[in-house]
């Protein structure tokens, strides 16, 4: 999307245009990042736009696992099928675990 933007800008403007990312300071002044932190604030936006899609895929597995246990108990899926519902909201939940960690660090 940044590229997109910064695209749209060069195409209006016709010339390259370089931006300063600057964060704001407790006490009202600005001051710039250096490369390091940029490359953190980038990584941490990455892991929560992937944290938010997981979440959404997370509601979505628990919903389908509850109506896999409800069509299981009624005989019409397998014992199989319903570990396999369950694996698949176990794994997204570990994943989600993982970002949550590395969102702390």
């Amino acid at each position: 999307m940044r590229k997109a933007v910064l695209e749209a800008l060069h195409n209006f403007f016709g010339k390259n245009i370089d931006f300063k990312v600057t964060s704001k300071l407790s006490n009202g002044s600005f001051d710039m990042l250096d490369d390091q932190e940029l490359v953190m604030l980038n990584k941490r936006d990455e892991l929560m736009v992937v944290k938010d899609k997981i979440e959404r895929l997370l509601r979505y597995a628990t919903s389908e696992y509850k109506k896999a246990k409800k069509l299981f108990k009624r005989g019409e899926i397998t014992i199989d099928e319903l570990i396999e519902n369950e694996e698949k909201l176990n794994k997204l939940r570990n994943e989600l675990d993982e970002i949550n960690f590395k969102l702390r660090q």
